[in-house]
């Protein structure tokens, strides 16, 4: 499990739930986050917490793509993380104007277009943090899914993107 996330996500609330299912886990905590979060690894008995340091960005798709969860932070990561074809949280950016919520919305309105009631609801209450366990005892249903939207969104870049089609237009 990969966490990149802003200050104020419930990283801790996060890790007891799951630490709690008696599984081990190994936790790639991105530069800044173990200082931030102040975690202690005696704390997890579960949970193997390891700090990484600034790494390059095709290091960090690497880790995306090789991570069975991920927990992402803003706009390029997010986008990433879809293209990396895992189940991931977005720890999008809070608003005050509460815009976060209706970007957030969007994305799911899309994401979640054509899947069971039960993993919609499973996915938004994460993307919320709301979801506790659940989301580990339905990993492979959202992993499929995911893998399913990584290569929707391919398959919508085939012709060449917005470039392709702006070209082939002006030709």
């Amino acid at each position: 499990i990969s966490i990149f996330s802003y200050p104020g996500a419930p990283i801790k609330e996060w890790l007891a739930n799951l630490n709690q299912l008696q599984e081990s886990f190994d936790i790639f905590l991105a530069f800044g986050n173990a200082q931030l979060l102040n975690l202690q690894h005696h704390q997890w008995l579960n949970l193997n917490l390891i700090s990484m340091p600034f790494i390059p960005q095709d290091d960090y798709d690497w880790l995306l793509a090789h991570c069975d969860f991920n927990i992402v932070r803003g706009e390029d990561s997010f986008i990433r993380a879809q293209l990396a074809g895992k189940p991931f949280i977005w720890n999008i950016y809070p608003q005050d104007d509460g815009a976060h919520h209706t970007k957030l919305k969007a994305f799911l309105d899309l994401y979640l277009e054509g899947v069971t009631p039960q993993l919609q609801d499973l996915i938004t209450e994460a993307m919320d943090w709301q979801s506790g366990q659940d989301w580990w005892n339905n990993l492979p249903a959202w992993t499929e899914h995911a893998k399913h939207w990584q290569s929707a969104l391919i398959e919508q870049q085939s012709d060449g993107g917005l470039v392709g089609r702006l070209v082939k237009f002006v030709s």
